[in-house]
This record gives C-alpha cells, structure tokens and sequence, in this order.
C-alpha cells in the first residue's frame, strides 16, 4: 500500500522538477531532497541492504560524473542534482537504459531549440506563439531545460522502478 505513495511522490516530483525548469529555468533544491528522502525511506521499508548500497552507489557515480560536466558548465546544478536523485530511483540494473533514454530525448530537445528560431506559425486555430515564446526564450538565451529529458526518461522507466512492487 505504502508503493502507492512513493509512486505518487516520485511521479509528483518529478513533474514539478520538470515544470520548473522549463518555466524559471530553475530547479527547487527541495524536489531532489525530497526524492532522496523519500527513497531512503523505501529502501527502509522494501530494499534489502546490499540492494540499497548499491542505488546509492549508482547515484553516487552519476553526481560525480555530472558535477564534472557542472564543472565544465555543461550541465546547470539543478538538473545534476536531480539526475542524481532520479538515479537512486533508478538503480543499477536499469541505469544504462535510462541515462540513455536521456542522452536521446536531451538530443532532441537540444535539436529542437535550436531549430526554434527558424520556425514558424501559421494556424488560425492553435495558438503557437504563446507555445513558442518559451522555446523562443531558451533559443535566444542558449540555455536548454534538460529536466524535460531527465524527466520524461524517469516517467518511461517508472515501471521499471516499481514493477515488482505493483
């Protein structure tokens, strides 16, 4: 019963991590404390120790090759920290798959933003300016809200994360 919750808390912070940064370009500090404890917690309730130790050391790596990319300011402290966070979710069985699925959905995104520019609207019925100012924003700017990727990646391997538990 209590996988419920944390599926929900994990679903929730997620989303809010990703409507964040796509919005303010900033992710809140507490959405990845928030993960961390919430996955402490049910590594507690459902994860043999070993198990546990090793989410944790797959978070691990993942902030120390992520903080490098900081370093080299590739990447914003935000989606670090909350690629962090979602790798302890993740784990190491399905850590690759994942961070994968990131690589290619950040790609694109990346792809689409600076193609942003050169598109254009023209439709009576949907309002696509009001869809492209962010875009617009991000292109001009040069900075992209890898949330979007890092997110949508946890949300396709949300099963993977709770599967056994549902």
């Amino acid at each position: 019963m209590f996988v419920y919750v944390f599926l929900g808390l994990y679903i929730t912070c997620i989303g809010l991590g990703v409507w964040t940064d796509a919005t303010r370009m900033k992710i809140s500090n507490s959405v990845s404390i928030i993960l961390i404890a919430a996955f402490l917690l049910f590594a507690v309730i459902h994860l043999p120790v070993r198990l546990a130790i090793l989410h944790i050391a797959v978070a691990a790596a993942v902030f120390g090759v992520t903080f490098c990319c900081f370093a080299l300011r590739c990447m914003g402290g935000g989606d670090v920290k909350l690629l962090t966070a979602i790798s302890m979710w993740i784990g190491p069985l399905h850590i690759l798959p994942y961070l994968a699925a990131v690589a290619v959905l950040g790609g694109l995104l990346a792809a689409f933003v600076l193609c942003a520019k050169r598109i254009t609207c023209h439709s009576g019925r949907i309002n696509c300016r009001r869809f492209m100012k962010p875009v617009r924003t991000w292109a001009d700017t040069g900075r992209v809200p890898y949330a979007l990727a890092i997110g949508s990646a946890a949300l396709v391997h949300t099963r993977s994360v709770f599967g056994p538990w549902l």
